[in-house]
């Protein structure tokens, strides 16, 4: 059981880093936010080899112990299949707000050196809107991570309620089977009284029989003996 609570926690832990990491690229942008994201690319390799060692630790349980894990183990898949998702598009946006400095600077240069094709420069008011709608998506994301978060807190709630319930069931059991033993025990010590009872009673009517036997032999040998003694 150690190795699986040790693996469960490894797991556990490296995902949280990912969602820590994903919520501080939403303060990033350019080249820092794009090699953040190429960061937490390379630690989602960590989780995966988190994942196997998890796997292999569950592999060794027997029977219903490997349940609550196995749900665990879907819970966090969930987690991490949304993770990726969002750095795929964390990616995306990086690449693009790298794309775009370099157009708008590009751009600037050209007008500054007043050429007649250089394209029109973007406004501020443009470049504040496309900042604030990669913040709404970067949000957005976070709000699906936190969901996620939420469903694997309420299937833990539900794992502990059913082994409350089970270990109240095995209690159940206990106790029945402590009630079940007091009863036999209680017969066994009744039929010890009944068989000790009947083998008094047989020799009392084995004595009251001698009694009876004896007296008629005494009787007929008072008789035989008048007998005799009248022929005498």
């Amino acid at each position: 059981m150690d190795d699986i609570e040790y693996a469960d926690e490894d797991l556990s832990s490296n995902l949280r880093e990912l969602e820590d990491g994903l919520s501080a690229l939403k303060t990033m942008s350019g080249d820092q936010k794009l090699r953040e994201v190429q960061r937490l690319e390379g630690m989602v390799k960590g989780v995966n080899a988190s994942r196997r060692l998890y796997m292999m630790a569950l592999r060794s349980l027997e029977g219903d112990a490997t349940r609550p894990y196995q749900v665990k183990l879907d819970a966090y898949d969930r987690q991490l299949e949304a993770v990726k998702t969002e750095l795929k598009w964390a990616r995306k946006d990086a690449e693009g707000s790298e794309a775009r400095a370099a157009l708008f600077g590009d751009r600037a240069d050209r007008a500054e050196r007043g050429e007649a094709n250089a394209p029109p420069e973007i406004s501020r008011d443009d470049m504040l809107r496309a900042a604030h709608d990669t913040q709404d998506e970067t949000g957005r994301a976070l709000d699906r991570i936190k969901k996620t978060a939420g469903e694997m807190n309420e299937t833990a709630d539900n794992i502990t309620e059913n082994l409350a319930q089970q270990k109240e069931q095995l209690h159940n059991i206990n106790e029945g089977l402590i009630q079940v033993q007091t009863e036999l025990d209680l017969a066994k010590a009744i039929m010890t009284s009944f068989v000790k009872r009947v083998m008094t009673d047989k020799l009392i009517i084995i004595f009251v029989v001698l009694i009876i036997l004896a007296f008629c032999g005494l009787g007929v040998y008072l008789g035989v003996r008048d007998k005799v003694g009248t022929q005498t």
